[in-house]
């Protein structure tokens, strides 16, 4: 990571220098509905885009749909933390609270000096495509897209910051996983105490595809269990829901089913639940 940032640096004139408090708003800015609309064609040809109205993102629409896969990007399916990590000098640590509190001025700190580095480095660091997917990403590869081979409408869910949709779609998505998503969904609920949950997301993304999203298995993949327990809340009573936690130092659950040792083991146990649910048949993909 520290190699590949010093070999994109560009000296900047002393009026272009990044300091703290400065988020960088104008020069990674949230694309708008028809942007985003380009954007996702790009990635996603195979159909005609369509932004959603309850909530930021963006969709294309498929036939016969038999599950739904909600899947959450940071720390499922590339490695934004220990980006962060190594990008502002901590030891690389997972976990899915990014503010460590030190590799910022303790005397001069604050909660808009800290966030301003978390956003500012985040967003440079995806809109440059420095952001290492997970291990294993081609196998997660190869199990998306057999998802979406077998009926499986597969859902990018993610609360990643405002100004990091260039660098999710032309990086994360367009270069480690092809052909693997019909939808992104940006809830933008970091903390999950907000009304506008990954949940409520979800809902209101495949309701507008036309998806009849309880009344068929689906899955949801997410390391922050803020984020899992607002699925738990919405769909409690759903009998056909999976819940997988890809673990790190902070975030094992109670549930043993849903812990899985890393975000590929994570997609193999949802490919297996898809498979014990009756939505396809076991394809070896996972092997």
């Amino acid at each position: 990571m520290i190699e590949a940032l010093r070999n994109n640096r560009e000296q900047a004139p002393p009026e272009g220098l990044w300091l703290p408090g400065m988020h960088l708003d104008e020069e990674y800015r949230t694309p708008d509905d028809a942007e985003l609309e380009t954007l996702w064609e790009a990635y996603n040809p195979g159909g005609t885009a369509e932004a959603c109205t309850d909530v930021y993102g963006v969709f294309t629409r498929r036939d016969s749909i038999r599950a739904v896969a909600s899947v959450d990007l940071c720390e499922v399916v590339r490695d934004t933390v220990l980006g962060l990590d190594e990008a502002t000098g901590v030891y690389p640590k997972r976990r899915s609270t990014y503010g460590t509190g030190t590799w910022y001025r303790e005397d001069v700190s604050n909660p808009n000096y800290q966030e301003s580095v978390i956003v500012s480095a985040i967003r440079a660091l995806m809109g440059k495509g420095l952001v290492r997917p997970v291990e294993h990403i081609d196998a997660i590869a190869t199990v998306l897209r057999n998802w979406r081979a077998q009926g499986v409408y597969v859902v990018a869910n993610t609360s990643t910051l405002p100004g990091c949709e260039r660098g999710t779609i032309q990086h994360t998505l367009a270069e480690y996983l092809p052909g693997c998503f019909d939808a992104l969904v940006l809830p933008r609920n970091h903390t999950g105490t907000g009304s506008m949950t990954k949940a409520r997301a979800l809902e209101a993304i495949t309701t507008q595809a036309g998806i009849p999203l309880v009344d068929m298995p689906f899955v949801h993949i997410d390391d922050a269990l803020r984020h899992v327990n607002s699925f738990r809340t919405q769909y409690g009573r759903h009998a056909d829901i999976g819940l997988f936690v890809p673990l790190h130092a902070d975030n094992k659950t109670t549930e043993p089913g849903m812990n899985q040792l890393s975000p590929f083991e994570a997609f193999v146990a949802a490919d297996r639940y898809f498979q014990y649910r009756g939505v396809f048949e076991d394809t070896g993909a996972t092997a």
